[in-house]
């Protein structure tokens, strides 16, 4: 025979061990019913009870069935009042907060029988209520036990309830992350000017992923420039802290690998440490996130230097790099890596369409040839067509076509050559001859 005490030790060890798989049960990644109806069962058997369920606030505040175990609808009277005592119950349990044990002969008890109710926390608030029925009566030594028990089962299962919680907030920043990137790509997309697309990548990436500040840097020839920063329509490159990133950049782009400083540099590349201590000391970042951005080469193109890569996409040598800065915290998000490397590829892929755009000659004349050649797209362009016909055919006429072209006028006849003619003086001409004469004799 089982002595008492033997009996009370493998009945203590039962206990133990659902409590123990209750706890496992909370850590996995369970759907609510399926959990809450584990959770029951075990439960359950581990008090001796008859069934339960668990009830559970959803969007609107209501109290709806997530799982039932062994209750039927015999267990709740048909009558009205008796379904809206044990709604009142239930709402009274949810707003104190407290674990209550009520017998069959409570006046607030709508059951015939011994009644335990848990409530469910997700944080502060009262999200649910276990409701188990005894079945059979119980000593009040035993109904405060079991009534801690279930409390610390209910403390299992609030566990659950938050990190189920806490996966689906997940899984929506996740998925607000992916829609506000791609509204950030089009965004990105919608010009070709290179100042434009940097303004738009630091300042909405900066909202984005939750920085103080992000920056862009590009080698431009043997220097390196920052070409944007967040909060900052213009870029003062005579600032100590804008020198002191671009000494940064300049380190950091050839190697093409991503940086990060969280407060410890043991594990960074030589080359990087002084340069990174002087642009913490000027910004006062406690975390630095150094992105490469890189031009994607694709449709087979190659390089000299890697001629084997045919048919496949590749990347060249990176031109720039994203710099993301956080001031007040130190510890790197575990998703941010992963989302600053999804913004960089974006960006870099931006900045090199409008970099390339940029570097056509005389870009500014050929954009104005192309506003006015699309003038003529359409109907316009037959309207051109008859109007430079017709006026070359007015041209043609005037320069073939042979007219008389006469001209009347009233004129007067004069002689190519004039004179001038004077009759002589006859007083000068007596004296003259007289002097002829004088000097004759």
């Amino acid at each position: 025979m089982v002595s008492v005490e033997n009996f009370t030790g493998l009945l203590r060890e039962q206990i133990l061990e659902n409590a123990r798989e209750v706890e496992e049960l909370s850590r996995l990644p369970l759907p609510p019913a399926s959990f809450f109806r584990q959770f029951l069962k075990r439960t359950i058997s581990a008090i001796g009870a008859r069934c339960g369920t668990v009830w559970l606030c959803d969007a609107k505040g209501r109290l709806q069935k997530c799982a039932t175990v062994g209750m039927s609808q015999a267990d709740v009277a048909d009558a009205s009042e008796s379904v809206s005592q044990n709604e009142t119950l239930l709402t009274t349990i949810l707003s104190s907060g407290e674990a209550r044990c009520l017998p069959g002969d409570d006046a607030e008890n709508p059951f015939a029988e011994l009644l335990y109710l848990s409530p469910l926390h997700v944080g502060e608030n009262c999200v649910g209520v276990v409701q188990i029925l005894q079945g059979r009566g119980a000593t009040p030594n035993a109904r405060q036990g079991q009534l801690q028990f279930l409390e610390q089962m209910a403390g299992f299962a609030s566990q659950f309830l938050s990190r189920t919680e806490s996966l689906a907030a997940d899984s929506t920043l996740k998925q607000d992350f992916w829609a506000d990137l791609s509204e950030l790509t089009l965004r990105l997309q919608s010009s070709l000017a290179f100042k434009t697309v940097a303004l738009t990548a630091v300042n909405d990436g900066r909202m984005l992923l939750n920085c103080d500040r992000i920056s862009i840097a590009r080698t431009r020839g043997r220097k390196t420039v920052i070409e944007a920063i967040s909060g900052q329509d213009r870029v003062n490159r005579r600032a100590n802290l804008v020198r002191t990133m671009s000494a940064l950049a300049a380190h950091v782009i050839p190697a093409g690998e991503t940086v990060v400083f969280g407060g410890r540099s043991d594990d960074l590349p030589p080359q990087v440490k002084e340069p990174l201590a002087e642009f913490i000391a000027e910004s006062g970042s406690r975390m630095v996130m150094l992105v490469p951005l890189h031009a994607t080469q694709q449709n087979g193109q190659t390089t000299d230097d890697e001629p084997g890569l045919h048919g496949a996409d590749k990347r060249e040598r990176p031109w720039g790099c994203l710099i993301l800065e956080q001031v007040a915290d130190a510890e790197l998000r575990p998703e941010l890596e992963q989302q600053a490397h999804a913004l960089s590829d974006h960006v870099a892929a931006a900045l090199t369409n409008a970099r390339d755009h940029q570097r056509v000659f005389l870009l500014s004349f050929w954009k104005m040839l192309g506003r006015c050649s699309e003038w003529f797209y359409g109907r316009k362009l037959l309207k051109a067509i008859f109007a430079a016909m017709f006026v070359s055919g007015v041209v043609a006429s005037l320069m073939l076509i042979r007219c008389e072209y006469r001209v009347e006028g009233d004129g007067r006849l004069l002689p190519v050559f004039q004179r001038e003619i004077f009759a002589p003086d006859r007083k000068s001409t007596r004296l003259n001859s007289i002097h002829a004469q004088i000097s004759y004799a």
